[in-house]
């Protein structure tokens, strides 16, 4: 339970320490200093009846009071039907233990034949989403992207720099993970604002780190002996098994690209140099208040209804960029609200994302996919834009793009579409970049992205849409078209 009075950043200490031990750490020393210093942070800042929860923190554990969650307590998973007390309406009351296990209907257990026929899911098997599929946005791509960047502080945070990396950053994929582990809004009863559940809670988040690091299928000691040759580690061959894992895994860039040259599967080509294509984001992190919103990026016509959804009937959203705040005062202007968030909102602190748009851009190409041109004028005075792509290379992709790409913005907590985006939301500025990816033979050596130009031509003049008065990039370095 977390009082609403509570500053959500006083939990960031938490998730540091948590984040930063070495899993060479013995783990029962490390969940007692963090449940210990939870304890002591719960006495001085929780209040009232907030105390009461403080005595079933002892009973949240996978064994005894002097040895939680130790690692390989056979003893643990010998106690059948563990209870833990909860806070109820009534008072209290006991409930299985999530940490002990979690139990699925009819004690079905993963792999079981009856789990197909019972899935709660809905069904996206038709022919439309097969074939588009691969256009929306994966969470593949975007995170095989960070690891060619060589400092971990250039893409760590979603902290506006003024570095052209600084777009694709691993604290812009953790609040897309959020949001979409979150439910679409919901009406409260007997109110106007809408519940997303718990993962959008940036509360929730700041556990994020100490949550992997007691539940993760993680050795404690680094599993070094495949790399092993005559009792001398070979630090080298397990770099490149680890190389080779994320490309074989994670760079569907790479095997897009192949596609896109022969008509077979990924791995019988020798890689090559190929145009690469992105929308980078940038936006006032404490915009709206705090309130948290979504930038979704289309290829195509916009769908007329809410909520925007990857598997809508035009197949057009190719990706989106989340916020992920809270509000700098409580709801209704009283109380002290999030420290930090207000602090970023007197700072008027930038944040970025991006959306990869290479694949999704790749299949409309292949399979001459027809689109609907928002205007039958380009832009830049040229030629009428096409309705469907004439190949990958950048004076065709651009001119596309001129009047087939799109932005729209939505409140999280009511999902309503923000429509004056240049009074609401003055910050927001989106641009397209188009780049070089080489991919090699190789799987163990990692694909290199370089030469990321912004082409003002698709989104200047747009709500919304970034200029070159805008400096998000090095003045001298947009792209334009050869004479």
């Amino acid at each position: 339970m977390v009082p609403q009075s509570l500053d959500p950043s006083g939990y960031y200490p938490i998730a540091f320490m948590a984040s930063h031990m070495s899993l060479g750490m013995n783990l029962k020393r490390a969940t007692k200093i963090i449940d210990e210093y939870m304890k002591d942070y719960a006495v001085n800042n929780f209040t009232g009846n907030d105390l009461q929860d403080l005595k079933a923190v002892d009973e949240w554990h996978l064994t005894d009071k002097e040895k939680p969650w130790e690692y390989n307590i056979p003893q643990a998973f010998e106690e059948a039907n563990k209870k833990v007390e909860i806070r109820i309406s009534s008072g209290s009351g006991k409930t299985d233990d999530g940490l002990y296990r979690f139990r699925m209907p009819e004690d079905m257990t993963m792999g079981d034949k009856k789990l197909p026929k019972n899935l709660r899911i809905t069904s996206y098997s038709d022919e439309v989403t097969v074939k588009t599929g691969v256009m929306n946005e994966g969470l593949r791509d975007a995170y095989h992207r960070l690891f060619p960047i060589a400092k971990f502080q250039d893409f760590a945070s979603t902290e506006f720099t003024g570095k052209k990396n600084v777009y694709a950053n691993c604290e812009a994929l953790r609040n897309k993970m959020h949001r979409w582990c979150g439910e679409p809004p919901a009406p409260k009863d007997g109110d106007t604002v809408s519940q997303l559940g718990h993962m959008p809670a940036v509360v929730v988040a700041a556990f994020g780190p100490y949550f992997g690091f007691i539940t993760g299928y993680t050795y404690l000691i680094p599993d070094k002996q495949p790399y092993i040759a005559d009792g001398v580690y070979d630090r080298q061959a397990y770099l490149e098994a680890i190389k080779s894992e994320l490309t074989d895994k994670y760079n569907a860039a790479r095997n897009a690209a192949e596609k896109s040259v022969i008509s077979a599967d990924p791995g019988d080509t020798d890689g090559g140099t190929f145009d690469d294509y992105a929308v980078n984001v940038a936006y006032g992190k404490m915009a709206l208040g705090g309130r948290q919103f979504t930038v979704y990026i289309f290829v195509g016509k916009v769908p007329s209804t809410l909520p925007y959804d990857v598997h809508g009937p035009k197949g057009s959203l190719v990706g989106q960029v989340v916020s992920f705040t809270s509000l700098a005062t409580e709801a209704g202007g009283g109380g002290q609200g999030c420290t930090k968030c207000t602090q970023q909102a007197v700072d008027r602190t930038q944040a970025t994302g991006r959306v990869v748009l290479t694949n999704g851009l790749i299949t409309r190409w292949k399979q001459q996919l027809v689109h609907t041109p928002r205007s039958s004028t380009s832009s830049s005075g040229g030629s009428p834009p096409p309705a469907a792509l004439a190949s990958m290379s950048p004076v065709d992709l651009v001119h596309f793009l001129e009047a087939n790409l799109h932005w729209r913005v939505t409140t999280d907590d009511d999902g309503l579409l923000v429509d004056d985006l240049e009074a609401v939301l003055p910050s927001l500025k989106v641009s397209l970049v188009a780049g070089k990816a080489q991919h090699f033979p190789e799987p163990a050596e990692l694909s290199r992205l370089w030469d990321f130009r912004p082409a003002y031509q698709v989104t200047a003049g747009r709500p919304g849409g970034a200029k070159r008065e805008d400096s998000l990039y090095p003045a001298g370095e947009e792209w334009q078209a050869e004479a």
